[in-house]
């Protein structure tokens, strides 16, 4: 898959593993994994494609990342308005789901009806830097044309969630 200013933004190990973790996981529980091409993951934001009974969902794999000095990363997370080249992020993709890596689990939401929820709860008529608070702002960078909003779990409507999967194996990677 893609690296650098693609799919794992500078952490190419951490990223593998993360996904090797969620396939076998998914393999665990039954469902057979198809990793998509690497044009389909850049356009529609989609990594794999699980398939258990003969119903096949596209998931987008999202690891845990930092999420600033004072937040629990399990707590928060970073959702993408806009990529790095200015087009539209991974919450606007084409994926039915997008999977969240938890300390302890795998969250499953909806990616249409998180992207409904986000264009309600980000302000983005507020811009912040890098010493702003991003919590339902936009974050910019000044190096790229990305923009981001940081979000708690906790705050997402039970509409948005799906389901959770117990983590298959022990990380120490999150």
């Amino acid at each position: 898959m893609a690296y650098g200013s693609g799919k794992y933004h500078g952490d190419k190990e951490r990223g593998q593993a993360v996904e090797a973790e969620f396939v076998a996981t998914a393999i665990a529980k039954g469902y057979t994994v198809e990793e998509s091409s690497v044009e389909v993951d850049r356009k529609d934001h989609i990594d794999y494609y699980i398939t258990k009974n003969s119903v096949t969902k596209s998931v987008d794999v999202k690891s845990i990342r930092g999420v600033g000095i004072g937040r629990d990363k399990n707590e928060y997370t970073w959702i993408e308005l806009q990529n790095v080249n200015g087009r539209h992020g991974w919450v606007y993709g084409n994926q039915d789901m997008i999977v969240f890596e938890r300390v302890d689990h795998w969250l499953f939401v909806d990616r249409r009806t998180l992207a409904i929820w986000i264009d309600l709860v980000v302000d983005k008529t507020k811009i912040v830097g890098r010493f702003g608070d991003p919590t339902y702002a936009v974050y910019s960078k000044d190096t790229d044309k990305s923009l981001t909003s940081l979000i708690r779990y906790l705050d997402m409507p039970t509409a948005v969630l799906r389901f959770s999967w117990k983590k298959r194996l022990t990380s120490n990677i999150t």
